[in-house]
């Protein structure tokens, strides 16, 4: 069967050129702009949580260390790929770095302990002290693009003020967060529950931020921690039978009682941990024997097959789309669709363009998801989740999302950019 056949007829019939243009236009008319001014609230200095459905900002959440980490960084990152848009070129980057610096302020051992908590209500105070993994990862994945920008402004001063503080950061979680066993806890020891089981999920936002870090400062304590996170993963988190990423574990790494079938599996990390993988590949270049990259290439072609062949819907109001969650055995479970899996599919897609049929398979996908979650109605906003009978489930937009959609968005520009520039 056919790629086209397998997800759905090529209803774009267009380039990888015209997609990259037509994601472009969209982050720099809409999006960009849209979470730049009322994602931000200019009173607190902090990015917004979430917009209603028109596009305004909706009050009384608490504004997690996560979502600010997440818009800092992806702000900074489309400073520097070029493709803010030109009236917010200075404007957003200088906020991102400047937010960067308040959220440390109010995070950072806001308390008096050590790391950064979860969570600030409108007020600037404390709402939730919890540490947790994920916000940590998230971070340091903010430094580590801030800090590119820094360099890339010829801000030496704050770079090195960027590096010191990551470094005390990494020092922390490896303190807050210690587990036997290998990896870290998910989150402090005063957490009711919190360490009962072990999650794939923030180890992955970690060898991230840690391989984010190398790039922007090559030192190799980074590249150290992200090659003992990608053993781990690659001896514990996928299963040795089926070859699925579990997503909890019990303590010791084991796979949770039952058989795989009851296991939980979600195709969009497999995804986002074929694209990691892939990205530690790269950067640890000599590092690895021929064997071992011959190894890793494996694993992560391994999980990228896997999520295409049994991560699509196949039937029904979703059919095309990744859905939500698996089971062991590859079996669905949850035929709900969100944004974000669908998102990390395009990033790794745009990179296996030029095999056969990826490209047909992209412009399908990516004319699919613009068209159903980020309709032209909400302006540079999204639909973030649709259940099993294409039902919207979300009554708002979370900000968490811009992340995501930058990352696939900015994968099909750049790839176009690049093939334009082989032909000329």
């Amino acid at each position: 069967m056919t790629a086209e056949r397998d997800h759905g007829a090529d209803r774009s019939g267009c380039s990888l050129e015209v997609v990259g243009q037509r994601w472009l236009t969209w982050l720099q008319e809409r999006a960009l702009p849209l979470w730049h001014s009322r994602g931000f609230d200019t009173e607190t200095g902090l990015y917004h949580e979430r917009l209603s459905l028109t596009g305004q900002p909706i009050g009384g959440l608490e504004r997690r260390l996560m979502v600010q980490a997440r818009q800092i960084a992806t702000f900074s990152q489309a400073a520097l790929d070029g493709l803010l848009p030109e009236a917010l070129q200075t404007e957003a980057a200088e906020r991102a770095l400047g937010t960067l610096e308040r959220v440390t302020r109010l995070y950072h051992r806001a308390d008096g302990q050590s790391g950064w908590v979860f969570s600030l209500n409108e007020r600037g105070e404390i709402a939730n002290p919890c540490r947790d993994l994920y916000g940590h990862a998230f971070i340091l994945y903010a430094h580590a693009l801030a800090g590119r920008l820094a360099f890339r402004r010829s801000e030496a001063s704050l770079a090195v003020k960027l590096r010191q503080r990551a470094l005390v950061t990494l020092g922390e979680v490896k303190e807050i967060f210690a587990a036997p066993h290998g990896g870290l806890h998910a989150c402090w020891a005063s957490a009711p529950g919190g360490r009962a089981r072990r999650s794939q999920n923030p180890h992955m936002h970690l060898l991230e931020a840690l391989l984010a870090l190398h790039q922007t400062w090559p030192e190799p304590v980074f590249l150290e921690e992200a090659q003992e996170l990608v053993a781990l993963a690659c001896r514990k988190m996928i299963h040795p039978e089926t070859g699925y990423l579990q997503e909890f574990f019990q303590l010791d790494w084991q796979p949770l009682a039952g058989a795989p079938a009851s296991m939980r599996v979600e195709p969009g990390h497999q995804f986002e941990w074929a694209w990691l993988l892939g990205q530690y590949g790269a950067q640890a270049g000599a590092r690895l024997t021929l064997a071992q990259a011959a190894s890793l290439h494996q694993v992560a072609e391994q999980l990228f097959s896997l999520a295409m062949r049994k991560g699509f819907a196949q039937s029904g109001v979703n059919a095309g789309f990744i859905s939500d969650s698996l089971d062991g055995q590859g079996g669905l479970c949850e035929a709900s669709v969100r944004l974000w899996p669908q998102t990390e599919c395009l990033r790794l897609l745009a990179q296996h363009a030029g095999r056969k049929g990826g490209l047909s398979i992209l412009a399908c996908l990516a004319d699919n998801v613009m068209h159903r979650f980020l309709p032209a109605s909400l302006q540079g906003g999204w639909i973030d989740r649709f259940d099993a009978a294409g039902r919207a489930l979300s009554a708002d937009m979370p900000a968490s999302s811009l992340y995501h959609v930058y990352g696939a968005a900015r994968a099909m520009v750049l790839k176009s950019a690049a093939g334009r520039e082989k032909r000329v």
